[in-house]
Order: structure tokens, then sequence, then C-alpha cells
């Protein structure tokens, strides 16, 4: 039976509310339409098709989010993708792969073309769930909201691509690196500290962060800090800058994952944090700034995050911490 390709335009604007209509350009951009698309009426009441697992193991697989693509690469399989989105920039050879659009934008007719027997799938993409199933092509669907689910994502992926030893040998690394950090900040009193998740045009226009569900967070744990809105009920909540004063965060730390700040780019952003009011972080002059591209994509390379945190908030281990055995660059062998 010939596979149909649906019309790209209107899978894709009869699926995403008019607000969300817009062309990515960064890792934050992704992340937060990821986030927008999950929480589309209809996102999860759908029964999932049959799991891709039970079948052979993939050899021409297409990724569909960035965190998916490090972690086919961190299993070995990396020579297997024959396709990714246009934010899958990691490792350096996923630069070189077809490119199928981004979260919005997906290019259905160019997945089709490239003939995968398995598309990788980030939660309850409809478009893209809804195209697998009418051309029958296999798909996966994982949504790592957290450390635990993400474990579990990398044994899915790695039981589907037919590695599942290669995925638990990966996960006990990454909590074997994670735990490395952890014992290196548990004699040290936590640090308080204030996530912020805010727009690039000015830290202290819109104050956002993050609870203490998400990977970020749990990072932060493990480095000896303490997310001062942990226990905010909304993952991402928006906050009030008097709420962030009555909570006198040690530190702040901005993540602007993949934005080059230049050193007067960040005295500047450190000045305009100075019209939040009196607060510890302020005076103590411990506003952090996270540039690096893993800061908020949920794969292999979070442990990396956890030591990123522990070196700025205890500085006396900078260059101190073992190296991640995650950081390692991820091999392409089949």
């Amino acid at each position: 039976m010939r596979r149909r390709a649906p019309q790209r335009g209107k899978d894709v604007q009869d699926l995403v509310q008019p607000t969300a209509r817009y062309r990515l350009r960064s890792v934050r951009s992704y992340l937060i339409a990821v986030v927008a698309l999950a929480a589309l009426p209809g996102a999860c009441d759908r029964t999932p098709p049959p799991p891709a697992t039970t079948r052979p193991a993939a050899k021409r697989v297409v990724s569909l989010a960035p965190h998916i693509t490090e972690i086919v690469f961190a299993l070995g399989r990396g020579s297997r993708l024959v396709g990714v989105t246009s934010f899958c920039v990691y490792p350096p050879e996923a630069r070189k792969l077809p490119k199928c659009g981004g979260v919005i934008d997906l290019d259905l007719e160019k997945i089709l073309m490239l003939q995968p027997d398995l598309v990788l799938i980030h939660g309850q993409s409809e478009n893209a769930v809804r195209f697998c199933r009418e051309n029958r092509i296999p798909m996966l669907q994982t949504s790592p909201n957290d450390v635990a689910t993400l474990y579990d994502a990398i044994v899915e992926i790695g039981r589907a691509l037919g590695c599942q030893d290669r995925a638990q040998e990966l996960v006990a690394s990454m909590k074997a690196d994670i735990q490395r950090v952890r014992q290196a900040t548990q004699a040290s009193p936590p640090v308080k500290v204030f996530l912020s998740m805010s727009p690039e045009t000015g830290p202290v226009r819109s104050l956002y962060t993050t609870n203490g569900q998400g990977f970020v967070s749990k990072m932060l744990d493990a480095a000896g800090g303490e997310n001062i809105f942990a226990r905010t009920d909304v993952r991402y909540p928006k906050i009030d800058a008097g709420e962030l004063v009555r909570r006198q965060p040690d530190a702040i730390i901005e993540l602007q994952p993949g934005k080059t700040l230049s050193p007067d780019e960040r005295a500047m952003r450190t000045r305009e944090w100075q019209a939040i009011g009196n607060v510890p972080a302020l005076t103590g002059g411990r506003v952090y700034f996270v540039t690096d591209d893993f800061a908020m994509i949920p794969g292999p390379r979070i442990p990396l995050l956890a030591k990123r945190f522990a070196e700025l908030l205890h500085p006396d281990l900078k260059g101190k911490l073992e190296p991640a055995a995650t950081s390692r660059p991820p091999s392409s062998t089949p």
C-alpha cells in the first residue's frame, strides 16, 4: 500500500493553537514549545499505538527532539539516524543529518521520503503521531519530564534499537556521575538559589522559574543547591518580585542555553537584577549565568549540569570534580 503524505500546512495549523504558530529559533524556544504542545486539549487522551519495542531493532530512525538524538548517539546507534529536527545540533555529527523541520513546522513529506522504520517522538505531538499512524510507520513516544522518566526513556529507546544492555549501562553511568557530584557537595550547607528561566530581553521584566519536579532542579539539589521555589505546584511558574525578595536567595542562576554573553552583557544583566531589591544574592555578588547548550536538554548530559552548578555554588570544587563519564563524545557505532 502506498503511503500517503498529508498536507503539511494543514496538519500543523489544525493541531496547533494560533499563538503557537511561530518558527522556533533556539533550544529555549524548542523546550517552551514542547511544554505548550503537551498542554493542548486532547494531547493526552489518545490510546497509543502498539509499542515499537515489540518489533525488530530499528535500522532507519528519525528523531524528533534534540534529547532523543543525543540519547541515540550516546547508545552508540547514531549511524542508524536518517533524519533529525533542525534543533538537533549535538553531537556535531547530528548537524550533518537530513533535517525534518521543528516542533511546530515538521516536514512530514521529508520524513516520508526518508523511509524510516521507526520515528522517535517526544510526548504527545499529535501531528507526528497522526502522520505515523496514517502511514503505518512504527513510532515510539517518550516523555522525560523528570530524571526518573528520562532514565525510563533511555531504556525504552535502547530496547527499540536492540541495545537494552547499553541503555542500562548509560543510565548507571549517569547515576554514578550525579552521585559523584552529590558526594562532593554534601558536607557543605545548602545554598538557597533562584533558578531564573526568564526571557532573554531582561531578567526582571518577567520572572519565571521551575519547581522541584524537573531535572534542572534535581541537578541543583545534587550540586548542593536549594531551589527556593521547589514546592510550587506549577512546573514553570511566573514569580512576583516581592515574593523573590521575601525568600532571600543566596544565589541567582540565569539559564541562557546556547546564548553567548560578553562580559559587558553579563555586567549589564547583573545590574538589572539590582532592581529586585535587597537580597543576599545581589549584595554578595552571586549572580551566575549558565549558557551551556545542555542546560535545558533532558538527555545524557544532565550530569554536566550538576557539575556546572556545583562549581558555581562551591568555587573550591572548580577543577576538582571528575569529568562526567557521559560527557565523553558519543559513539556512532551500529
